[in-house]
């Protein structure tokens, strides 16, 4: 499906496809979509999540409702919800979606916009460049030929191919770790703050892959785990107390669906 257009300028009208920004761009696109699915279909039924590998479409997506008040509702309650560590951007898309369009019979052929092409050193591509590497080619060749008549001579180009070949590559940049986010441990329930959490009210639906995914995005996580014979409840573990202590307070009373509000709570050690 072609994506629908960006949600930039203008405010776009309320429709049901909603334009999502500033998504984590190391998430694999089926792990995301997942998530996706599993954040917004609380607020109603989702007719297509759209999201591409595409280096100019990485960080976004389109989620696309089947009606205009669940796209709205859930514009309102997700707009800078923490998903993946980043604050997630939700705006209504300026175009419908062809999914949409074609269901209602406004569906329009759109021409497909013409995206230029890149090297690695982030230039266009063009005449220009196809010109210089023609240049070049036809300088090796005659460096080579000069060689084949007088082994003993070198032509000049030769020796500043050969400096630059024998330069030391810049060394690669260093990533400079950042620090989980930490709050200081509070008494938020009976049983003291620890790196675990027990969770309630999960749906039926539920498993150690849709839970993961929403407790993951915060750092720290380590695993996620239903509780065998005792539907609805988990634990969920992180590396230490302050990160335990961030995922609660942001997901605590989070409405996983429309009729299952989840409870995070400290486990009982």
């Amino acid at each position: 499906m072609r994506a629908p257009s960006k949600g930039n300028g203008a405010p776009a009208a309320p429709n049901a496809t909603l334009y999502v920004n500033n998504l984590n761009e190391k998430i694999k696109i089926d792990e995301l979509k997942k998530a996706l699915f599993h954040v917004f279909s609380q607020f109603g039924s989702i007719v297509e999540i759209c999201a591409s590998k595409d280096l100019h479409r990485k960080g976004q997506a389109w989620v696309i409702f089947d009606n205009v008040e669940s796209a709205t509702k859930a514009l309102g309650e997700m707009t800078n919800f923490s998903f993946y560590g980043k604050p997630m951007q939700v705006s209504f898309a300026k175009v419908k979606s062809d999914v949409v369009s074609k269901k209602d019979g406004s569906f329009l052929h759109r021409p497909k916009r013409k995206i230029e092409k890149k090297d690695k050193k982030g230039k266009k591509k063009g005449k220009k460049g196809k010109k210089e590497k023609k240049s070049k080619k036809e300088k090796a060749a005659k460096a080579e030929a000069a060689l084949k008549a007088d082994p003993g001579a070198a032509a000049p180009m030769d020796t500043a191919q050969s400096s630059t070949a024998s330069a030391p590559s810049a060394a690669p940049p260093v990533k400079e770790e950042t620090a989980a986010p930490a709050s200081s441990p509070q008494a938020l329930a009976p049983a003291a703050p620890n790196r675990i959490l027990f969770v309630e009210n999960l749906p039926a639906q539920c498993d150690d892959t849709l839970l993961s995914m929403l407790f993951q995005q915060y750092a720290g996580f380590k695993e996620a785990r239903l509780v065998n014979g005792k539907p609805g409840i988990a634990f969920v573990e992180y590396n230490d107390v302050s990160q335990s202590v961030v995922a609660k307070q942001a997901l605590h009373n989070f409405r996983i669906t429309p009729t299952n509000i989840m409870k995070v709570t400290y486990a009982r050690q």
